[in-house]
């Protein structure tokens, strides 16, 4: 027999995807993507309330490439992506609500990358322009907006056939956190064409985006549900250190990786 948590529980999800390139000419291509995502759960908790939860997310992209534009491979891009979170706290026996939360978050990103061939250096680079808009009474004064402008360049240079150093730095300017520079550096060593060794350190600034807890909001106690939607509004900064094992041995594929990393709230 079942138990009450698990009788009347129930969790539906739908899930759409679109995708169409075409061919603008030899050297150009336009590319458009669709995905469409709900999430729909009822969740019996005790004899009283059933929590009732409905996750739901779309986001489109549309890219355009050309190739050959002095030497270099071009893309520019614009993204949209749109979250909507709804959580209901029921009384089981009337149906009425208890407590409830509607939350939106919407994202817009526009950008530009480079790819470009030089010698024995492989140098890509490029900007982006991110907004964002949250809307929920879980956050304090009820939205927050932010922007944020980056720029990014990267050197990939081949000592020789074994030896490949790669070298970078991003800045970020941050309408709430203000600017932040990340390095990062990597060297990479092939002993042989099956297997590589790498060694890398990298520094970064972020920021815990809503998109990442849609899902285990769905199923947070309320107390948790309100600090991870601050932390929603916190920045984070993370040094790492990378070492690298991978190869071929005997037809099977096989990989070591160490991290080390340093996470700063």
């Amino acid at each position: 027999p079942k138990t009450i948590y698990e009788e009347g529980s129930d969790y539906e999800k739908t899930n759409f995807d679109f995708r169409v390139r075409h061919q603008l000419s030899k050297d150009s291509q336009l590319r458009f993507e669709s995905h469409y995502l709900t999430e729909e759960q009822n969740l019996i908790t005790s004899h009283v309330f059933t929590e009732r939860s409905l996750n739901k997310r779309y986001s489109g992209r549309i890219e355009y490439l050309h190739q050959n534009i002095f030497s270099a491979q071009l893309k520019s891009f614009f993204d949209y992506t749109t979250y909507d979170h709804k959580y209901d706290w029921v009384v089981r026996k009337s149906g009425n609500l208890k407590e409830a939360t509607k939350t939106t978050d919407d994202l817009s990103l526009i950008g530009f990358h480079f790819e470009k061939g030089l010698n024995r250096h492989g140098i890509n680079g490029g900007f982006e322009y991110n907004n964002e808009k949250i809307v929920s009474n879980k956050v304090l004064g009820n939205h927050r907006n932010s922007k944020m402008i980056s720029s990014f360049i990267q050197d990939e240079f081949s000592f020789n056939d074994k030896w490949t150093l790669l070298s970078g730095i991003r800045y970020d300017q941050h309408s709430i956190y203000g600017s932040h520079a990340s390095p990062k550096i990597s060297i990479m060593f092939k002993p042989e064409m099956i297997s590589r060794i790498r060694l890398s350190y990298g520094q970064g600034l972020g920021r815990h985006r809503l998109k990442n807890y849609i899902i285990p909001i769905a199923i947070l106690p309320w107390a948790i549900m309100l600090k991870v939607m601050n932390l929603c509004d916190r920045k984070h900064l993370t040094r790492s250190i990378l070492i690298l094992k991978d190869g071929i041995r005997r037809n099977t594929m096989h990989e070591s990786t160490y991290f080390i990393i340093k996470l700063k709230i």
